[in-house]
């Protein structure tokens, strides 16, 4: 591969990552709950172990996906100065079982507090719950606070009331629908609220409405509230819980808006961090007990629910560096495997959670599915002197080659087959042409195949394509024109797309006239030259698309026709668009055409 080690990028802490204490050697993945459906990470305290534990409640959607590395340091944080921690998953959400469009969600997700409350007890034998609460899980938080039995709370920008945060949520997800790509009509909404690839639920919707923070504290002593930084100060949480009898210290810190960014992009917020670590150790002693339940288990492999014959369990794996879910049936086995990698920097449900659901479908049809998180993203650790949080570290393509030797050894199968998108289908493409003994590979929507620190992160970088396609659409409409003339149309910008568009198709002509010469790009790069040599090792290759995504531009503009010679004279090549889909399929009806696709592909080509 191209990529350097070691390169920082904007927004990332560029010191060298610390391998894990060893006093954190019994944390690792849990599951819980009713029938093991809920899933949980669990940090286990070092020997200064304190008289209380800490329950993390996630914020949920798109905004967990942002903030999950930042909550898993932070529960490293906690941990490391004496309190045993449980990050989980709520009913529906994340690793555990179940979906966003189950009825009941929010009872679901109050229950899901008390489980993990009462799992935390059981495993670390304290004395004391805090509930930690980042947006819409620190209402939940306080929602749920007499029931978990929680003697205190910390609360990171979460609001007195479930009201400001869904007028909130559903403008994000409305206005996200606001300006569709203009060759494609909008699709429905179902009666279901869309925001960032997940789905609420009309019910949902009305149940988080109705959510108040402060109606159930009859166990709460102390609250620890920090309101967020990118807004005016909210002061209604801290004085309705004052006015309950809590004892509440307020503190305006930085933090809230440097996490809540796209993952790739999210940065734990330190002051609060050690701001939450202070009041804790302020108010809770050392305690002289041992741990108890199961907290000193081999985290090897973690079982976990089992729905339909279908079974899910966690895994570590790397010499114990990296995580992944694996997904199987227990009736039907084909004998061939998938890997999932990290899209962008999000951890191992996916976009939308979109990893979750393809794992599930293809295991009801007898594949064996790992869902991974190569190291430094997600719950895998970073390996000594890397970035972390970076999604295209070098080491990826070794990563996945672990994950290969894993799925062969222990989940017994014969083939496996890698896929990704974005950046996992950076990783997978190069898995294709350095791993041995694969089956075949899935690159989905790479906005680039060679990575290097010049190349932006953000998708948005690329979307000069999108731009021009736009106004080109609306240069056929008469009433762009009639916005030209009353001046309500920004010419420079659109000359500004149009002169780079120019310049991309010039550079592209140029490229494919090298390439017909013999030529290559920099540093020997040529993604058609590197397809063909994928194909020659026996690797199955399927390219797919969000039709108008920037990566389908740049292979259509330089490698057009290699692509139509490798689809014309090899059986194992196949490029495939899929309409009316963004490039990272945030609409539930895009999901399922990806879905259909590469199940379709996966059945015809590696059933066994």
């Amino acid at each position: 591969m191209t990529v350097p080690s070691r390169v920082p990028f904007p927004g990332q802490d560029t010191s060298p990552a610390r391998p894990a204490p060893a006093e954190f050697s019994r944390s690792g993945p849990v599951y819980f709950g009713a029938g093991c459906r809920l899933f949980g990470w669990y940090h286990a305290a070092d020997t200064a172990r304190r008289h209380c534990g800490v329950v993390f409640c996630n914020p949920l959607g798109y905004e967990e996906l942002c903030a999950h590395r930042a909550l898993r340091h932070w529960a490293d944080a906690v941990a490391h100065a004496g309190f045993p921690a449980l990050r989980f998953d709520y009913d529906g959400t994340g690793n555990s079982a179940g979906s966003d469009t189950d009825p009941d969600r929010v009872s679901a997700w109050l229950a899901s507090i008390e489980d993990a409350a009462a799992e935390l007890r059981a495993r670390s034998g304290v004395q004391h719950i805090v509930l930690l609460g980042v947006r819409l899980g620190g209402t939940l938080a306080a929602a749920a606070a007499e029931r978990a039995r929680a003697d205190g709370l910390i609360l990171f920008a979460a609001t007195a009331r479930g009201r400001p945060y869904v007028r909130e949520v559903l403008a994000l997800g409305r206005l996200m629908h606001a300006d569709p790509d203009p060759t494609v009509a909008p699709s429905p909404d179902n009666g279901e609220e869309q925001i960032a690839g997940f789905v609420m639920t009309r019910q949902t919707v009305a149940d988080v409405a109705a959510l108040d923070a402060t109606t159930a504290l009859a166990s709460v002593r102390r609250a620890f509230v920090v309101p967020r930084d990118d807004t005016g100060a909210d002061t209604a949480l801290a004085e309705r819980l004052a006015k309950r009898g809590v004892d509440v210290e307020r503190s305006a810190l930085p933090g809230y808006a440097a996490m809540m960014v796209d993952a790739h992009e999210s940065a734990p917020p330190e002051a609060v961090i050690e701001g939450s670590i202070r009041w804790l150790t302020s108010h809770y002693a050392v305690s002289v007990a041992e741990s108890v339940g199961p907290g000193a288990c081999d985290y090897g492999l973690v079982s976990g629910p089992v729905e339909n014959e279908i079974a899910e369990s966690a895994t570590t794996f790397g010499d114990d560096r990296l995580f992944g879910i694996l997904c199987e049936n227990r009736g039907v086995r084909c004998g061939t495997g998938v890997i999932l990698v990290n899209a962008g920097s999000v951890h191992s449900v996916g976009p939308g959670r979109a990893y979750v659901e393809l794992a599930r479908e293809w295991a009801a049809q007898g594949f064996s599915v790992l869902r991974m998180d190569v190291g430094g993203v997600g719950d895998s650790d970073a390996r000594f002197g890397a970035v972390d949080n970076h999604p295209y570290p070098d080491h990826a393509v070794a990563d996945i080659a672990s994950a290969v030797r894993w799925m062969i050894d222990r989940a017994r199968v014969s083939r496996v087959i890698v896929a990704g998108l974005c950046s996992g289908a950076h990783a997978s493409f190069h898995a294709g042409l350095e791993v041995d003994g694969l089956a075949g590979i899935m690159v989905i929507n790479p906005i680039v195949f060679y990575w290097n620190p010049t190349c932006a992160l953000d998708v948005s970088a690329w979307t000069n394509y999108y731009e021009s396609r736009r106004y080109s659409q609306a240069a056929r409409e008469v009433a762009s024109w009639v916005k030209l003339v009353r001046g309500r149309v920004d010419v420079r910008h659109v000359a500004s797309v149009a002169y780079r568009r120019m310049r991309e198709v010039g550079g592209a002509m140029a490229m494919t006239l090298w390439q017909r010469l013999g030529g290559r790009g920099t540093d020997g790069e040529n993604v058609g030259d590197d397809l063909a040599r994928i194909g020659a090792r026996g690797v199955d290759v399927l390219l797919a698309f969000s039709e108008g995504d920037p990566g389908l531009d740049f292979v259509r503009r330089r490698y057009a026709r290699a692509l139509r010679l490798l689809e014309a004279r090899s059986a194992n090549f196949a490029l495939r668009v899929i309409p009316d889909a963004d490039h990272t399929f945030t609409r539930p009806a895009a999901r399922r055409r990806l879905a259909a696709l590469l199940s379709s592909h996966l059945i015809s080509h590696h059933a066994r």
